[in-house]
Formats: structure tokens, sequence, C-alpha cells
């Protein structure tokens, strides 16, 4: 869809921007994946260490690195969904992302 803002052979600003934008929303999905997963892990490694008979340590562990990825992967489809609709509006990419 933006393609059609080409100037003489250039690429326009507005696309480089959101090519941009695009890049730097998947380098932050990722970088909420890892500090959310060492967070995560760091907070059970304290509490086995501090109350070592709690049983359910595990299943918090399970819940925070499941909540990480969850928050990650929606970034990343927000992502997708910016360089998709915005850069690379084909009737075969909008399927695809649609899938």
């Amino acid at each position: 869809m933006l393609h059609y803002l080409l100037t003489s052979g250039e690429v326009s600003p507005i696309v480089e921007w959101i090519e941009r934008a695009a890049i730097f929303i998947e380098v932050l999905a990722v970088g909420i994946i890892v500090v959310a997963i060492v967070n995560a892990l760091a907070r059970y490694l304290v509490r086995v260490v501090t109350h070592p008979g709690q049983g359910d340590l595990y299943h918090q562990l399970q819940v925070s690195v499941g909540k990480a990825l969850l928050l990650g992967l929606e970034v990343l489809v927000a992502a997708d969904i910016v360089h998709t609709v915005a850069l690379e509006a084909t009737p075969e990419s909008v399927f695809v992302l649609g899938l």
C-alpha cells in the first residue's frame, strides 16, 4: 500500500520510517521475552532458596514464563501486522497474516 509512495525510484521517508518502526517493535518483543523470562527465573530461584518446602513454586514459574511468552508474542504479532499491512499489502500477504 505505501509502496505507491515511491518518488522517482527512491523509497519514501514514510515507508522507511514504518520499516524501522516494525523492526523496533520486533526487537522490543524479543527484549520483553528475554527480560521477563530472566525475571521469572530469578524470582523462582529466590523463592526456592527462601521457601524450599512450598509446593506451587514450579507452577508459579510456569505461569510467569507463559505470561512473558504471550506478551512477547502479542508484540511480535503487532510488528507483523504493521509490516504486512503498511509495507506489503498484497492479497497473499494479508491472507497469510490472517491465517
